[in-house]
């Protein structure tokens, strides 16, 4: 082999451990601060921008039932499964089908989608469990999120808060 083909090797071997000792540097200190690389690297894989909405299964039931999102973001779907029994989200609108264990929580990956209303059943009961996704223009979706968090403020009882 000639002396510019081993420098070449050397180079490329140097650079691959100086990559390796910052990926270890990196995993030391996440050791340290007692994370997981792999809670870490969720957010990072999700993208920026992404939506989470969490479903919740129960007496063969989703809850709730109609779920709202912003238009053109990514959608992360956590449904977990309470009851004793599988079920299957299934929805021939959004592409997804998959079967929810009981008493587990599992990830639903949606890409960025269009407004619109999009129906899901639970295939092993689809006259219960039934819900759908509504996609809505930012605007609508902020407004319907500030008359949630409005109707759902604490009941005081009557009482003046700030007295």
């Amino acid at each position: 082999m000639c002396c510019y083909a081993l420098t070449c090797q050397a180079g490329v071997i140097e650079m691959y451990q100086q990559t390796l000792s910052t990926s270890s540097a990196l995993v030391n200190i996440l050791k340290t601060l007692g994370l997981s690389s792999v809670l870490l690297s969720i957010p990072l894989l999700m993208g920026a921008g992404t939506v989470i909405q969490r479903i919740t299964i129960e007496q063969h039931l989703f809850y709730p039932s109609r779920i709202y999102v912003p238009e053109n973001s990514p959608i992360q779907l956590i449904i977990h499964n309470l009851d004793t029994t599988p079920e299957e989200f299934d929805s021939f609108a959004l592409n997804r089908e998959k079967v929810i264990f009981p008493n587990r929580p599992t990830i639903i990956y949606l890409p960025k989608l269009a407004s619109g209303e999009y129906g899901f059943i639970g295939e092993y009961h689809p006259d219960t469990a039934r819900g759908s996704l509504v996609v809505l223009p930012l605007h609508e979706y902020k407004a319907q999120q500030q008359s949630n968090s409005l109707n759902t403020q604490p009941d005081k009882g009557g009482e003046d808060a700030n007295k």
